[in-house]
C-alpha cells in the first residue's frame, strides 16, 4: 500500500491549479484541495471570442464538472486572504482555514491600469468572463441604439496578443451588428493604440510585421508609439494631446501579479512585472511552490507553460512520495499563435513565421488540445465546437 504523502493545497482554479490537481488526482495517497474564487475554470484565451459574439459555453467550464469523477479533491469555492506559514496555514475569505503539507499558489494575475486617470472606473477590461459579458452587451446596446453620431469609434489599448486578437474580431463583430440595424450606414472605426514602436513585442519583427499588415488590412487605425494619459467623460486623451471621442475604451495593456505575495516577503522574492522569484523545483519558500502567470519563468504568462509548469510539478511531487530524486525545472518554449480575425492567424514556433489560413487551423487545434487538458475527448469538442458558434444579436443563444 502506498503511504499517505499530506495535505496538497492549490489556490488558483486556472490552467496551472487546475491541471495540477488533475494530475495529482490519479494518486490517491495525495489529499487534494484546490481553492478557487470561481465555481469555473475560464478559459482565457478565448474571452476575446466571448466579448465579440462568441459562445461562452467555450469559455467557461464549471470545476464541479471537471472534478466529478475525482474523489481525491476537494473544490472550494473561497478567495485566500491570509498565509500562516507558521502555523501552516491559509486562511480565506470566508473565515475558513485550510492547513497544508504543501501549499501550490497559481492565482494568475490581475488587471493593472499604471495610475492612467479614468482608466479603471471607465475602460472595459477583456480578464473575466464576466467583463466579457458586459463587454459584449455594451457593444451590442451601442450599435443597435438609435445615435446621432455619425461615427462610432472603439478603442483597444495595448498591441500584445490580446490587444491584437480583439481589435482584429472586432472588425467582425461590428460590422454584423450594424448591418440591418440602426447603425447601418454609420462609420464604425476601431483604433488599435500601443506604446511601443510595434505590436507583440513578445514576437519576432517579423510576425509582428505580419500582424500589423492583418490589423492594417481590416481596417483597424493603428497608433503604434502612441501614450494614453486619461479618460475624461467620452473622451480619451492621448500623450500628443489628440482626443479620440468614444464611449468604449478597452484596456487589455497590462496585469501585474496578484497582490497576494507582496505582502508577505518573508514568504515571496519578488522579480519581474511582480512575479515571484522561484528555484529549480518552481519553489519559493520550502514547503511553498509558485506557478504558472504568477511565477518569474522564462515563459511565464502563456497558457502552455502554465500547463508545463503543472505537470512537471505533478511528477516531481509524486517522485517525491516514493522516495526519488526531484527533476530540475527547464522551461519549454511556447509556440505562439495569435489569432487575427476569422480565419487568420500569426504562427511563431522558433524562427518559423506562418501567417493566415494554416496558422488559424493550426490555433484551433491548439484550442482542441487545451480542453482535452480538461475534459474526457467528447466534452472537450463540445466545448471546443462552441467556438465557432455565436450569440444570435439581442443575446439569445
Amino acid at each position: 500500500m502506498k503511504k499517505h504523502f499530506g495535505r496538497i493545497v492549490i489556490v488558483g482554479g486556472g490552467f496551472a491549479g487546475v491541471k495540477l490537481a488533475l494530475s495529482l488526482a490519479k494518486h490517491r495517497h495525495f489529499d487534494v484541495c484546490l481553492i478557487s474564487d470561481t465555481d469555473f475554470f475560464e478559459y482565457h484565451a478565448a474571452l476575446y471570442r466571448s466579448a465579440t459574439g462568441g459562445s461562452p459555453k467555450e469559455v467557461k467550464i464549471p470545476l464541479g464538472e471537471i472534478f466529478a469523477s475525482y474523489l481525491a479533491v476537494k473544490v472550494v469555492k473561497d478567495k485566500i486572504v491570509e498565509i500562516d506559514y507558521s502555523d501552516k496555514k491559509i486562511i480565506g475569505r470566508s473565515g475558513h482555514k485550510y492547513y497544508f503539507d504543501k501549499l501550490v499558489m497559481a492565482p494568475g494575475q490581475v488587471a493593472c491600469f499604471y495610475g492612467i486617470a479614468g482608466m479603471e472606473e471607465s475602460a472595459f477590461a477583456l480578464d473575466s468572463i464576466g467583463n466579457a459579458d458586459k463587454l459584449r452587451k455594451h457593444l451590442e446596446r451601442l450599435v443597435q441604439s438609435k445615435s446621432e453620431e455619425n461615427k462610432l469609434e472603439f478603442v483597444v489599448i495595448g498591441g500584445g496578443a490580446t490587444g491584437v486578437e480583439l481589435a482584429s474580431e472586432l472588425q467582425f463583430y461590428l460590422q454584423d451588428l450594424a448591418s440591418g440595424s440602426k447603425a447601418k450606414g454609420h462609420i464604425i472605426q476601431v483604433d488599435l493604440i500601443e506604446a511601443a514602436p510595434r505590436l507583440l513585442g513578445l514576437l519576432s519583427p517579423k510576425a509582428s510585421k505580419f500582424a500589423q499588415w492583418r490589423l492594417e488590412e481590416l481596417g483597424v487605425n493603428l497608433r503604434l508609439k502612441t501614450q494614453v494619459k486619461a479618460i475624461e467623460g467620452d473622451k480619451l486623451s492621448l500623450g500628443n494631446q489628440e482626443k479620440i471621442s468614444t464611449r468604449t475604451v478597452i484596456w487589455t495593456a497590462g496585469a501585474i501579479n496578484n497582490p497576494i505575495f507582496a505582502k508577505y516577503p518573508d514568504l515571496f522574492s519578488l522579480g519581474r512585472n511582480g512575479r515571484v522569484q522561484v528555484d529549480e523545483y518552481l519553489r519559493a519558500h520550502q514547503d511553498i511552490y509558485v506557478i504558472g502567470d504568477s511565477a518569474d519563468t522564462q515563459y511565464s504568462g502563456m497558457a502552455q507553460t502554465a500547463l508545463f509548469d503543472a505537470k512537471f510539478l505533478a511528477r516531481n511531487l509524486v517522485r517525491q512520495s516514493k522516495g526519488k530524486h526531484r527533476k530540475l525545472y527547464v522551461p519549454k518554449r511556447p509556440v505562439y499563435l495569435i489569432p487575427a480575425g476569422r480565419n487568420y492567424a500569426v504562427l511563431q514556433w522558433g524562427r518559423l513565421v506562418l501567417r493566415g489560413k494554416l496558422a488559424w487551423t493550426l490555433r484551433r487545434l491548439a484550442d482542441l488540445d487545451i480542453y482535452m487538458s480538461f475534459e474526457p475527448y467528447r466534452k472537450a469538442l463540445r466545448s471546443w465546437q462552441a467556438g465557432s458558434k455565436h450569440h444570435q444579436i439581442g443575446g439569445k443563444k
